[in-house]
């Protein structure tokens, strides 16, 4: 019995990896397939049926922390791309829906739900290049930045299991704030926030600015916990 555990364990871990590995190269057969098609045909793409795996999700992993940072990377990856937007395959009570529940019983949200709150911030903002200094082996962090005429914003998604120290350049004003997408453990179910807030099951949602950096001459340096993503305005 304890055999078949581990082999699990092992199995699951695996899973989750790759998962959160996905999201290190943007220049995926996907992604230049479809840039490719909309450029030949003049016309706008929308992912319409997707989630973190198939067949309703894998457990430990599509209804976990896991979920919600690949579900803000690969949402900001996405529209970054151009595409004109996402459809997360969900509904009832299906390990990887973002929103699980009925009318009965109610409704929670799950963990991918918050990483697809985290890309919502990008809403009717330009994205801008960014780029990110060369990573060890071990490290799986991605970055997106983007202005909406007023404000800049960042999103850095550190997926590994260690924390790492970012250096962020190019930003405006003397301070960030920070907001977290963050919970207890990679393969948590409950605790989860975003911006130290959680979705009621009446749809109420209030996240806050967690953290203030100083910025000098548009630069500062971002601690981030290992399996954390950080949202960033200035």
């Amino acid at each position: 019995m304890h055999t078949m555990n581990a082999d699990r364990r092992v199995g699951i871990e695996s899973v989750r990896e790759f998962l959160l590995k996905r999201g290190r190269n943007p220049e995926t057969e996907e992604f230049a397939v479809v840039r490719e098609a909309t450029k030949t045909l003049g016309k706008g793409y929308r992912m319409t049926e997707g989630n973190s795996c198939f067949h309703g999700g894998k457990p430990l992993v599509s209804d976990t922390l896991a979920s919600a940072l690949w579900a803000g990377d690969y949402l900001l990856q996405l529209a970054q791309e151009g595409y004109l937007g996402a459809n997360l395959h969900g509904g009832g009570n299906g390990l990887y829906t973002p929103i699980a529940g009925d009318t009965d019983t109610g409704f929670v949200a799950r963990p991918a739900c918050y990483g697809m709150l985290l890309a919502e911030r990008f809403g009717g903002s330009t994205f801008v290049q960014s780029t990110l200094s060369t990573q060890t082996g071990v490290q799986n962090v991605t970055a997106f930045a983007a202005h909406d005429g007023k404000r800049n914003k960042v999103a850095l998604f550190n997926k590994a299991a260690s924390p790492v120290s970012i250096r962020i350049e190019g930003m405006s004003g003397s301070s960030a704030s920070v907001m977290w997408l963050k919970g207890p453990a990679i393969d948590s179910h409950d605790g989860v926030t975003f911006g130290g807030s959680t979705l009621g099951n009446a749809g109420t949602f209030d996240p806050k600015h967690e953290q203030t950096i100083k910025l000098k001459q548009g630069a500062g340096t971002l601690q981030i916990p290992a399996y954390t993503a950080a949202f960033l305005e200035a």
